[in-house]
């Protein structure tokens, strides 16, 4: 018995020996990917090996620990009939001989080729504080730009802190281009990860109106890509392995991406240009835009808070079309789109902003027909309107007609209401101009008639920085000796541009001037624009009080040296 026991103690601890000195596969490396196959190949420095096994399992799995091949005598093998678009996690071990295998290796993951469009909900893991590299089967065969144009690019992933993530695409001529560099905190992930259709992704499309920047996660709708498509070197191949990058520049908050989809046409539908608010009424609102090569029809879409959106399609060279039967006082988001084919169509426009009236309008003023000044806080700016014009007594430094974007970074609109149009604004620069300056735009003389409705001027301001005084408008019916506020708003009020509807009646059938006041400040994130004034029943004052002054003292004005009065008699 003894005998018995020392023999099998031996038996253990030889095999355990031989065990030991079975070393695990080293150096394992993939190649030769498809969306159904891989390469795989290893370094080994066992003496003369059996062969190898492996076991295959996809990820998420549970391991049996049984190898899912038959033994393997080369120090590669290659994986066929793979899923597209999923990860996969392989474990390797070496057989020394009948009786010696070595451990199994770690998981060592990879993932077949993407096709496009992936599966929905494919659910692949993102390498956490790393980089993780995808391979995009794409069959599209043109050049791009030519024969070829890229639609848009969708996916959805699922992320607790965007931000973390830098994404980057990738053309089979190896070049990149950022599509989000870091966007999004508070909320979560790219698209909307419980849609089982995987309709509500994040687009990335040429030509799109919003940016990642200014909007917030899961990001649904069409965005522009951070970097910039048009910058791509010409002749670009479509066909090809593409790659899909992602860059996680933290610990925790794993990532996954659950969708993806790179959209191409053939034909490059061109976005209608100048969408702009040709006049708006009551119930009507008309707009306008500029007919582009290729494009055959318009989908023009109004939205509004609480209603529901209404879809129209009109002939591309018409070049304007009415909105009726809208509800009074009412502001409308308008977008268009330029539909070339039943297969075609542009990416939709960036909104404009429209408003139905309370009354019909008897004054406007949205500066789109007046010069634009010289840029600048120190710029002398003449305003040629009928009605608004800048006093010489506000401290020098005045209301500037501009079009786009204002100076300074952060601060001021990026256009008028419409996007194309002029609009007035204060440029804040506290290193050249002085701060605590008022800055006044004021108004000739107006016949206030008020109506019934308590509708009686309206105008839209923008007050978008951190630096951000004041906004108030004034009212004087005695030429300016004192003045009534009649709005008065302060601090940052959010990069959009806001509307404000004002009754007059406590000054029903006065002669009055009005003045739009503010303040500069002692930061640079101060700028201020107006846009679209309007009044409703109000005129201008054809004819002004005239008062003669006696200089000599004989009881008689003189004609020379009269003054003006912007009162009521």
């Amino acid at each position: 018995m003894r005998y018995i026991i020392i023999s099998l103690i031996f038996v253990l601890i030889h095999s355990q020996l031989e065990g030991q000195s079975c070393k695990i596969p080293f150096s394992i490396k993939f190649s030769e990917r498809t969306v159904n196959s891989i390469k795989i190949s290893w370094s080994d420095t066992n003496t003369d090996p059996i062969g190898w096994e492996i076991e295959l399992i996809k990820k998420g799995a549970i391991r049996t620990g049984i190898p899912t091949t038959a033994l393997i005598l080369t120090k590669e093998f290659t994986f066929n009939d793979l899923t597209p678009s999923t990860a996969y996690e392989v474990y390797i071990r070496s057989v020394c001989s009948s009786t010696s295998n070595s451990p199994w290796n770690v998981a060592i993951p990879f993932v077949t080729v993407l096709s496009i469009p992936t599966a929905c909900q494919v659910n692949i893991p993102l390498k956490d504080n790393g980089t993780e590299t995808f391979l995009l089967d794409v069959k599209e065969n043109g050049i791009l730009g030519k024969d070829v144009f890229i639609d848009g690019i969708d996916l959805i992933v699922s992320h607790d802190w965007p931000a973390d993530l830098k994404i980057v695409l990738e053309s089979p001529q190896g070049q990149q281009v950022t599509l989000s560099n870091h966007n999004g905190t508070v909320k979560d992930d790219f698209g909307d990860i419980h849609d089982s259709t995987c309709t509500k992704v994040t687009t990335f499309a040429p030509g799109a109106c919003l940016s990642l920047k200014n909007s917030s996660p899961p990001f649904i709708g069409s965005f522009k890509p951070d970097g910039d498509m048009d910058t791509w070197k010409p002749d670009t191949l479509s066909k090809g392995f593409w790659k899909l990058i992602f860059f996680d520049r933290a610990i925790k908050d794993v990532g996954v991406l659950q969708y993806f989809n790179l959209r191409f046409n053939k034909e490059k539908c061109l976005l209608p240009e100048d969408l702009t608010i040709i006049k708006s009424d009551v119930n009507s609102i008309i707009v306008g835009w500029k007919s582009v090569i290729s494009c055959n029809t318009v989908k023009i879409t109004i939205r509004s808070d609480g209603l529901e959106e209404k879809i129209v399609f009109a002939e591309c060279s018409d070049q304007s079309y009415a909105f009726e039967n809208l509800f009074p006082n009412t502001e409308y988001s308008i977008t268009i789109t330029g539909v070339c084919s039943d297969f075609s169509q542009s990416p939709e426009s960036c909104s404009i902003m429209g408003a139905t009236t309370c009354e019909p309008i008897s004054i406007s003023e949205n500066f789109d027909n007046l010069p634009t000044c010289q840029e600048g806080c120190g710029s002398s700016c003449t305003i040629n309107s009928p009605l608004w014009f800048n006093p010489s007594n506000d401290n020098g430094q005045d209301w500037l007609v501009w079009q786009g974007k204002t100076d300074t970074e952060n601060t001021g609109p990026t256009g008028d209401i419409n996007g194309t149009g002029n609009y007035v604004y204060i440029e804040n620069n506290p290193l050249i101009c002085p701060s605590e300056s008022q800055i006044v735009l004021q108004s000739k003389c107006i016949h206030i008639l008020s109506n019934s409705s308590q509708c009686d001027m309206s105008f839209y301001y923008h007050m978008y920085g951190e630096d951000i005084t004041y906004l108030s408008l004034e009212i004087s019916a005695d030429n300016g000796q004192t003045w009534d506020k009649l709005f008065n708003v302060i601090g940052n009020q959010g990069d959009d541009w806001k509307r404000v509807t004002l009754s007059l009646s406590a000054y029903n059938n006065k002669i009055a001037i009005f003045r739009f006041n503010s303040q500069t400040s002692n930061g640079p994130l101060a700028d201020i624009a107006l846009d679209q004034i309007e009044f409703y029943r109000s005129i201008p004052v054809a004819e002004l009080n005239t008062f003669y002054p006696d200089t000599d003292g004989d009881g008689y004005g003189i004609e020379l040296g009269k003054i003006l009065i912007c009162n009521s008699v």
